[in-house]
């Protein structure tokens, strides 16, 4: 009776692993720069992200390729290190890669980033503590994407992306933007295609 109900998920359960074939899983992680615009009192900050990937091969040499991403972000101060201004962000990079030269990919595309945590942190004086700056900041951040990578060996690869903000940052001000330089070493759970 049991192998009789499950019978029809037969075709579903078949589907399921063909399309798992052929999307390649991995995980990534790295260090970044990051900055923001038109601000005189602040300076790049060096902090990381890591999370998982999805990419599948559309044509020969292209793929489509989806992340899901924590970012730590932020700025410290220009002169001292002060204060620091630091964001934790859920990015959906979402993007397109294409292989250029054997081992060698770019890819470009777009970022939506969820805000999850907005913190100042303030190192000495009588203001010194962590202070929650969430409700400053908008919720979401979208920004463009442009990359490389290198595989150096069929499941590892080293790159480099840079992130430009699209829209703004704070919500009482229209100039800041959000801008990051990201290095990163990527682990594919089964072997490249190229």
């Amino acid at each position: 009776m049991k192998r009789l109900i499950l019978l029809p998920l037969l075709p579903v359960f078949m589907l399921v692993t063909l399309y798992a074939q052929t999307v390649n899983f991995g995980v990534k992680a790295g260090p970044q720069f990051t900055s923001f615009t038109h601000s005189t009192d602040s300076k790049a900050a060096l902090l990381y992200h890591f999370g998982v990937f999805a990419n599948r091969t559309v044509m020969d040499r292209l793929q489509a390729q989806a992340e899901l991403v924590f970012s730590a972000s932020g700025a410290n101060d220009t002169e001292t290190d002060y204060f620091k201004q630091r964001h934790l962000y859920l990015n959906l990079p979402l993007m397109a890669k294409y292989r250029v030269y054997d081992r060698l990919s770019v890819h470009t595309g777009l970022q939506l980033g969820l805000l999850m945590k907005a913190q100042l942190k303030i190192g000495e004086g009588n203001l010194e503590g962590k202070y929650d700056r969430k409700d400053w900041f908008n919720a979401f951040e979208l920004a463009y994407l442009l990359g490389a990578e290198y595989l150096i060996s069929p499941q590892l690869s080293a790159g480099l992306r840079f992130n430009w903000g699209i829209t703004k940052l704070a919500k009482d001000y229209d100039k800041p933007r959000q801008n990051a330089i990201q290095f990163f070493a990527a682990y594919r759970l089964n072997p490249a295609e190229f």
